[in-house]
C-alpha cells in the first residue's frame, strides 16, 4: 500500500516548464488552472488508490501562479524538508512542467508532460504513462 502511495506522490511531484506564450484557448484554460489544487484521488494502471492512502497525503497541494511558477505543499511528514521549485506551461491538452527537487542533500531536475484529461473551475484530472504504468491524478480546487 505504501509503495503505491509513494509512487502516486512521486508521479505527482514530477509534474512540475516555463510559461512562454499562449494562444487564446490556452490562455482561458490557464486561467482555470491558476489557484491551489488538493490531491483527492488517483489510479495506478486503472486501480483506484485507496482512500486511506489518499488520506495519508492530506495536505498535498499544487499552487499554479499566473506568472507560470508553481508551488508545492507536501502533505507527508517524511518529505517535509523537500524543496521544490517549478514552472509550468499549459498548451492544448498538455501540462508541461520543469521542476527541481532538493531532498536530503540530493537534487533532481525533471521535465515532464501530462495529459490534461479534465480541467474545470473545480476539478483537474491529469494522466501520464511512464515505464508502462499509467497514473491518473485527481485534484480539487481549494482556492
Amino acid at each position: 500500500m505504501k509503495k503505491s502511495l509513494y509512487a502516486l506522490l512521486m508521479v505527482s511531484l514530477m509534474m512540475l516548464v516555463g510559461c512562454n506564450k499562449n494562444e487564446n484557448n490556452d490562455s482561458k484554460a490557464s486561467s482555470k488552472l491558476v489557484g491551489t489544487w488538493e490531491l483527492v484521488g488517483g489510479t495506478l494502471d486503472g486501480q483506484a488508490v485507496s482512500q486511506s492512502e489518499i488520506e495519508e497525503l492530506a495536505g498535498y497541494r499544487l499552487t499554479f501562479n499566473s506568472d507560470g511558477t508553481m508551488n508545492v505543499t507536501l502533505g507527508v511528514e517524511e518529505l517535509s524538508s523537500a524543496q521544490v521549485t517549478a514552472t509550468y506551461e499549459l498548451k492544448d491538452d498538455m501540462l508541461y512542467i520543469d521542476e527541481t527537487v532538493s531532498f536530503e542533500g540530493q537534487t533532481i531536475h525533471a521535465e515532464e508532460s501530462y495529459h490534461v484529461d479534465k480541467l474545470t473551475n473545480s476539478e483537474l484530472i491529469l494522466s501520464k504513462t511512464k515505464d508502462g504504468v499509467t497514473a491518473t491524478i485527481i485534484y480539487k480546487k481549494v482556492s
